[in-house]
């Protein structure tokens, strides 16, 4: 892993269990050498759901050490969507190895420590919301509203559309209801 080569280089000591470690390894190791942070690195997908797993076993076994997540398959919107709500302590991303040494840093530091977990909550906090903000169902529009600022012409398309319209509403109403008797003539056309 280049992040512990780097922070190495940089006179830290790292404990590198390897590569897909269980978790309960990982905490053990971590209270066994008293470490002062746990770092996990995802190379693919599946790493990602294991270090939400990880997180939520930190808090669960009451953990105080800061979470640091990094690796390819990782994200900043990632780590605060699916990770740090899972530990209420300091679960930061790592947007590389150059960085590492920066975030342990101010991490171990007396003095900038705070303020450092302060931004990085701030800024988690401001991602998180991003994130959920796109994901608000955004109120339909009536089909006369939509129909009017339809991009084609409705000549000929009447059979497309009808066909096209995406069950909604109370099971088993039919598209005629659910349309509330308006535009019937798009499912009426027999062409």
């Amino acid at each position: 892993n280049i992040v512990g080569v780097v922070l190495r280089c940089n006179n830290y000591e790292v404990i590198d269990l390897g590569v897909m470690v269980p978790c309960d390894k990982i905490l053990k190791t971590a209270r066994e050498e008293n470490a002062d942070m746990i770092g996990l690195s995802g190379l693919i997908t599946p790493s990602l759901d294991e270090m939400s797993h990880v997180a939520k076993e930190m808090q669960r076994e009451g953990f105080e050490l800061p979470l640091l997540i990094g690796g390819a398959t990782t994200s900043r919107e990632h780590t605060a969507v699916k990770i740090a709500p899972g530990y209420e302590r300091s679960t930061l991303h790592v947007v590389d190895a150059s960085r590492a040494v920066g975030v342990v840093g101010k991490l171990l530091s007396e003095s900038g420590c705070g303020d450092f977990v302060a931004a990085n909550t701030t800024l988690q906090d401001e991602l998180r919301e991003k994130h959920y903000s796109k994901q608000k169902v955004k109120p339909l529009l009536p089909i006369a509203e939509a129909l009017k600022s339809c991009k084609f012409k409705m000549k000929g398309k009447s059979k497309l559309l009808a066909k096209h319209v995406q069950p909604r509403g109370r099971a088993g109403a039919t598209i005629h209801e659910r349309l509330h008797g308006e535009h019937t003539e798009i499912l009426e056309n027999k062409k």
